[in-house]
């Protein structure tokens, strides 16, 4: 399907041309080979017509393809969600005209920490990374429905400002609720309680404290009598506000997330509610 089309004269003329030079090379190459089959003419003449001809056909080659471009067509069955060139105006190489968007398959670009990026194991396909960790896609629009999808880029080089890796999922249009570009989503990754153990928790920084001994320690709230009890853990990196526990926590305990240099073993607390 047509979308836009440049004026298409210069570039008809053009084409014009180099099919004109191409005739002539044509012809004159077969009128040279026509002699050196009668031993008139040497090999060498018959090379220089047969490059000169060869030479027609890929400038021709060429103004066919620029004139077949002076037409936008559709990659894709999609909606035309915005113009940006008005009729006639001039435009430059590479400038967008309109933006075409793809009303059957959507597409989620999430940024992966590099903590979690190191952890990915090595030379798997995106096919068996989705089917490992079943990804799914939550629209916040949509009061957090969530969409299974699928793993279709993920970056090999971290971005040097976030140091996150860009990872790229696609999920089908469901077709009963009206999903638009920009809409904003969560993108969540499922994994084995083995692997879950081995990356470790995130928790609140401020959640994590530090015993005399200069130790990282978090405090655990015991779910029923509510006390509190100091427990030794290993961290890894700081990102956005949280941190990872590698060793002490399963990842099921009730913690202390404020008021942590007040507390000490065996003191009650209180939940703290909206």
């Amino acid at each position: 399907m047509v979308l836009a089309r440049l004026d298409p004269a210069d570039f008809q003329f053009q084409l014009d041309a180099e099919l004109a030079k191409e005739a002539a090379a044509e012809a004159e190459y077969q009128r040279t080979l026509a002699l050196f089959k009668e031993n008139v003419t040497s090999k060498q003449a018959l090379e220089t017509r047969k490059r000169d001809f060869d030479v027609a056909k890929t400038g021709a080659k060429l103004a066919r393809k620029a004139f077949e471009d002076t037409a936008l067509r559709a990659p894709f069955a999609g909606v035309i969600a915005r113009v940006v060139a008005e009729n006639f105006e001039t435009v430059q190489a590479k400038q967008t005209i309109l933006k075409l968007e793809n009303s059957q398959t959507f597409e989620v670009t999430a940024d992966i920490p590099e903590q979690d990026a190191a952890r990915m194991e090595a030379g798997v396909s995106l096919e068996e990374r989705t089917r490992r960790t079943r990804p799914t896609v939550s629209i916040n629009a949509l009061d957090g429905r969530e969409f299974d999808a699928q793993l279709t880029e993920f970056a090999t080089t971290a971005d040097p400002n976030t140091r996150t890796f860009a990872a790229t999922l696609s999920f089908p249009n469901p077709g009963d609720v009206s999903l638009a570009s920009g809409m904003t989503a969560n993108v969540r990754f499922h994994v084995s309680p083995e692997r879950a153990a081995e990356a470790g928790v995130f928790v609140p920084s401020a959640a994590v404290a530090a015993n005399p001994a200069g130790e990282s320690i978090v405090w655990v709230i015991d779910q029923d009598t509510m006390a509190s009890t100091a427990r030794k853990v290993e961290v890894g990196m700081l990102s956005e506000g949280r941190i990872r526990v590698t060793q002490g926590l399963s990842g099921n305990e009730w913690i202390a997330v404020s008021g942590v240099s007040f507390l000490y073993d065996g003191l009650v607390v209180s939940r703290l509610t909206e």
